[in-house]
């Protein structure tokens, strides 16, 4: 019963940390050099937030079946 909001709220924890981390990022003054790179680490952690939270939502879905 509580699963899918434990579901919502690792999603919205995971994409809602690296979404902060990337605009915090973006929004430093820096060189055009490390402003690349840190942009770059940015979305990079954005991807391993989503890719984080499909992680968890797939086994805890497969955990449902079995």
């Amino acid at each position: 019963m509580r699963k899918p909001l434990f579901i919502a709220g690792t999603v919205l924890i995971c994409f809602g940390s690296g979404w902060r981390f990337f605009t915090f990022l973006k929004h430093t003054n820096a060189s055009a050099w490390f402003s690349s790179m840190m942009w770059a680490i940015g979305t990079l952690s954005v991807f391993a937030g989503v890719l984080g939270s499909l992680t968890v939502l797939s086994i805890l879905l497969f955990m449902d079946n079995h």
